[in-house]
């Protein structure tokens, strides 16, 4: 019989296969509009974190916002090992280590299909359009040897 940590290993792996193969049926039937599911699934997440997880969003400026989403990946879902949000002009640089979803995200984009489904992507932009801040993600890299998202969004 498994051990905990292996069950959960486990439904990791099957959880990773349902979402790769409902992204991949959705970007074969929508394409880009699949983008809207991202804005759904992020804005949901966020109301629930708020709810059940003591997310707060306050402060103005972007960097603070997605930190404090950061402290919830990290220190509520443990999902990330480490995370951390610096600002280059109009530029958000987010980078998550130990990412869970890392490899699931990298399959998905080795089958041609842009990452609308990350979820640290999708509640990001949620938790900044919450607080009135309009950006777009211009960049998205992953190494799934040293398990690192890097996620840059750019201010609108």
């Amino acid at each position: 019989m498994a051990t905990e940590q292996e069950k959960n290993k486990n439904l990791l792996k099957i959880s990773s296969l349902v979402i790769h193969g409902l992204t991949k049926g959705l970007w074969d039937f929508i394409g880009e509009a699949s983008f809207s599911t991202a804005q759904l699934i992020g804005d949901t997440a966020i109301k629930m974190l708020e709810k059940d997880m003591g997310l707060e969003i306050n402060g103005e400026k972007p960097e603070n916002i997605l930190m404090e989403l950061n402290r919830i990946f990290l220190d509520e879902i443990g999902a990330l090992t480490e995370a951390d949000a610096e600002v280059e002009d109009k530029k958000i640089i987010l980078t998550f280590k130990g990412c869970l979803f890392s490899e699931m995200t990298k399959d998905i984009m080795d089958s041609g299909i842009p990452p609308f489904i990350c979820p640290f992507m999708g509640m990001s932009m949620a938790a900044m359009r919450k607080r009135g801040i309009k950006a777009r993600v211009t960049d998205y890299n992953i190494d799934t040897d040293k398990k690192v998202c890097v996620h840059v969004f750019e201010m609108l």
